[in-house]
């Protein structure tokens, strides 16, 4: 427990532009004292010079918000050897007056009673940072993409441009729109072709930056997980969404937790003499379309898959049930695979579990 493995907790109500801290002595929970810091670099280097100065022994840093405002801190932090954690939500309703002071000694308190191993540790920073970035600098461009594509069809269905209608268009014909000789016809006409290769100059360049965008992803998911991309149909974009979702050993505890963590594991709703169990529709909905990408492309591309597929099809389960059942041998694979290759990085120990088993020792898509 957390009250017998440090001398310390030290609680953090994290703000924009200023900190507060609070003392707790773990075996007691007694408060001592409270400082407040401002949360700007200065800041966080006063803060963490006075916990130096005041306390001795193991201290461990209960950070509400390690990784929003209290993310500095957390990082110059670990940086210096301090153990740093995540507060734990609080989980009744607040009926004592509310202050920063008792936000600080509430955000120590809550995981008093965590055993260490189960404390949830914030992101990584550095690579792993700059990989986040690139994801959601991805999302973005994808939305975008979609939206002007459908924009450009739209636009050639409800305007006679002398195109064939009856067909999507294709990125050759995108192209045809950014030329000279597109931009012709009356004036009324010309200006409606130069919205149009406005749009498709746009969405040429968005493809391109997707192109470059995707090479940086599978740099740094060989950089910081050599070995991933070799499993079968994970590629660099749902390789960098699983690596980003795990960040570092410890974040993630298990398998099951990280199944959980995606929405794939279902939740227990039985009750009395009843065994029912309903969808999981939360967790990370990014990481879990991640994994819903590589079941597909496995059915689609993996023999062992298939035949899967076509023998509980046979059983009498439906195509959805069998792709939750993929997924979750997915995931399985995945984090097995992952948090190996990670631990062995960081030089920790190793679970002996096997990769990747999907009914008995078979297993579905290892390339």
């Amino acid at each position: 427990m957390v009250a017998d493995a440090f001398s310390y907790v030290v609680g953090v109500d994290t703000h924009a532009e200023s900190h507060v801290y609070a003392v707790l002595v773990a075996r007691t929970g007694e408060v001592g004292e409270t400082q407040a810091f401002r949360a700007d670099p200065e800041g966080v280097a006063s803060a963490l010079r006075w916990m130096m100065a005041t306390l001795t022994g193991d201290v461990l840093l209960s950070i509400e918000g390690a990784n929003s405002y209290g993310s500095l801190l957390a990082q110059k932090a670990i940086d210096i050897g301090f153990t740093v954690c995540n507060a734990r939500p609080p989980r009744r309703v607040r009926t004592s007056p509310k202050s920063d002071q008792s936000d600080a000694a509430m955000a120590a308190w809550s995981v008093l009673g965590t055993p260490v191993a189960k404390l949830s540790q914030p992101r990584a920073r550095g690579a792993r940072r700059t990989l986040a970035m690139l994801i959601s600098g991805r999302r973005e461009m994808e939305v975008r993409s979609v939206a002007i594509r459908n924009r450009l069809n739209g636009l050639v269905r409800t305007t006679d441009f002398g195109l064939d209608t009856t067909i999507k268009l294709d990125i050759a014909s995108i192209r045809l729109f950014t030329t000279p000789e597109w931009v012709v016809g009356d004036r009324y006409e010309v200006m409606a072709r130069q919205e149009v290769a406005r749009l498709a100059e746009e969405y040429l360049r968005l493809r391109d930056q997707l192109i470059d965008n995707k090479s940086k992803l599978e740099q740094l998911v060989q950089e910081i997980a050599p070995g991933l991309l070799d499993l079968f149909a994970v590629g660099p974009v749902t390789g960098a969404i699983i690596l980003a979702a795990y960040s570092h050993p410890g974040r993630v505890r298990s398998e099951s937790a990280f199944a959980s963590l995606a929405g794939i594991a279902p939740i227990d709703v039985s009750s009395g003499k009843t065994v029912r169990h309903r969808l999981n529709v939360g967790g990370d909905r990014q990481l879990n379309r991640a994994v819903h990408t590589i079941a597909l492309v496995r059915l689609i591309r993996d023999p062992r898959s298939r035949a899967y597929l076509e023998r509980r099809l046979a059983e009498g389960a439906t195509r959805r049930q069998v792709l939750r059942s993929l997924k979750r041998y997915v995931i399985r694979e995945v984090f097995r695979k992952l948090d190996r290759i990670m631990r062995e990085q960081h030089g920790l120990a190793v679970s002996g579990a096997e990769v990747g088993v999907l009914e008995g020792n078979a297993r579905v898509g290892h390339s």
